[in-house]
Parts: C-alpha cells; sequence; structure tokens
C-alpha cells in the first residue's frame, strides 16, 4: 500500500507554523495530500526532551503531484513570513537534473 504514496520532506519548519496552513499551500498547487503531516522528533537521548521535535516535517502525497511540488513555500503567520523547504524522496543527479 505504501507504494502508491511518495513522501514528502518540508524542512525549515518554524513550530508557530500549523500543519493546515502548510496543507492549504500545497492544495493551492494542486497537490493531492494522502496523510496527516507528521514531525520529525529531536535527536536528544534523554526521555525527558522527548517531546521536542525538530524543524522537519513529513507528510505523503500522490506521486504524480511530485512534479507540481515548489522547492519553498513562503508562508505567514501572525504577521511574520517563513520561508519553509520542500523536497522528495526521488534520486535527482544536480547536473542533469
Amino acid at each position: 500500500v505504501l507504494g502508491v504514496f511518495g513522501v514528502v520532506f518540508i524542512s525549515n519548519v518554524y513550530p508557530a507554523i500549523p500543519n493546515n496552513i502548510i496543507i492549504e499551500a500545497l492544495v493551492n498547487f494542486d497537490i493531492k495530500i494522502t496523510s496527516p503531516i507528521t514531525a520529525f522528533r529531536a535527536s536528544y537521548q534523554l526521555d525527558k526532551f522527548a517531546h521536542i521535535t525538530s524543524s522537519r516535517r513529513q507528510l505523503y502525497i500522490n506521486p504524480e503531484d511530485f512534479s507540481k511540488l515548489p522547492g519553498s513555500i513562503a508562508i505567514t503567520v501572525d504577521n511574520t513570513t517563513y520561508c519553509i523547504f520542500i523536497t522528495d524522496d526521488i534520486v535527482t543527479c544536480f547536473l542533469c537534473k
């Protein structure tokens, strides 16, 4: 079942940016979201810090929508604009694309 979906990584995500705003921005690019956004945990060894997340999140989309993904999106929250970066799990040559 997992082969029908493609993973998308979202980085440089400030903690105050709600997932629904990111989803709305992606839907505006006509991208079909197939999972909720999940946050990566920060890599702390102590259990008391397990609740701290990193600035990266991920979600799954329809693989046919990979070509619609922008490299970055400007998100505005509380009158502050943040630039988040979007990558997929497709390996691409940097020289010839």
